[in-house]
């Protein structure tokens, strides 16, 4: 019989105790796992989304590129771009890095804010990244919840300049949905579920769930998972470039928390 040590992935990152790198060891590894297994989907799809995953993928591709030198560059490039939230030492904003190696060189999301009267456009807004931020007072699958924020809504804060009439902010989802989708959750009344089905523009969608970043103690830790559902503990602390097999996703008693650490952000890929 195989042994669980014999399951393990050697493809995490070293943390920097320097620049506190646990955020983007995190998301780059789990991308790094769907890549491996998909890499010709991989690069079709999501290679020249922009310039990040560009470099991330060709040091993917290189037997000579160390991983960490491809991550140092685009740190060091965010903070050039936001030091405040991409800091070099003292943490990095997860969401806001989410948001932009998430993004996309089209809309993923278009907001028309129509008028109800006259059907006057009054403007026009494009989602470009694949990050959302998620809340539940009751327990709640990630699609309704999604459905529910995708549904047309009255926007107050305008009228139409032509007729003074009511304003309609109705949503629409790219038909080239994006691969990669993030999710920060709010609490646990966010369902963590294996797999995710949209309904976009009358066509069924569906993804799983490839990742989910852990934090605590100003530390982020991760889980990896696989087509199979095979799930890795990842913290490039402790485990270093190994990603240690802990079973079958459904044999994870609570996927809210590990090692003393609570969810922040779920990962679901097409690919």
């Amino acid at each position: 019989m195989k042994k669980q040590s014999d399951k393990n992935m050697q493809i995490g990152m070293e943390w920097s105790n320097v620049t506190l790198s646990c955020a983007y060891d995190c998301l780059f590894t789990i991308l790094r796992n769907v890549y491996n297994h998909n890499n010709q989907q991989w690069n079709e799809r999501v290679n020249e989304a922009n310039r990040f995953m560009n470099m991330l993928t060709t040091g993917w591709q290189s037997e000579d590129q160390v991983h960490e030198v491809t991550q140092d560059k685009i740190q060091k490039l965010l903070h050039i771009l936001d030091p405040e939230a991409f800091t070099m030492g003292d943490g990095t904003d997860l969401f806001a890095l989410c948001r932009i190696i998430l993004l996309y060189n089209t809309y993923v999301l278009k907001h028309n804010y129509v008028c109800y009267e006259c059907n006057d456009l009054f403007k026009s807004e494009d989602q470009i990244f694949a990050w959302w931020y998620l809340n539940s007072t009751k327990p709640s699958q990630i699609s309704k919840l999604l459905k529910t924020e995708w549904e047309d809504k009255i926007h107050h804060r305008y009228r139409c300049t032509s007729c003074n009439g009511q304003i309609i902010m109705t949503t629409h989802v790219n038909d080239q949905h994006p691969p990669n989708l993030s999710f920060s959750i709010g609490n646990i009344n966010v369902k963590i579920t294996a797999s995710l089905s949209l309904k976009i523009n009358q066509t069924s969608v569906k993804y799983r769930l490839c990742g989910v970043i852990y934090h605590g103690g100003f530390h982020f830790t991760a889980q990896l998972l696989d087509k199979a559902m095979n799930t890795y503990y990842y913290d490039g602390m402790t485990t270093g470039i190994n990603c240690d097999y802990e079973g079958k996703f459904n044999s994870i008693e609570n996927m809210y928390e590990a090692k003393g650490r609570s969810v922040s952000t779920l990962i679901y890929t097409t690919l």
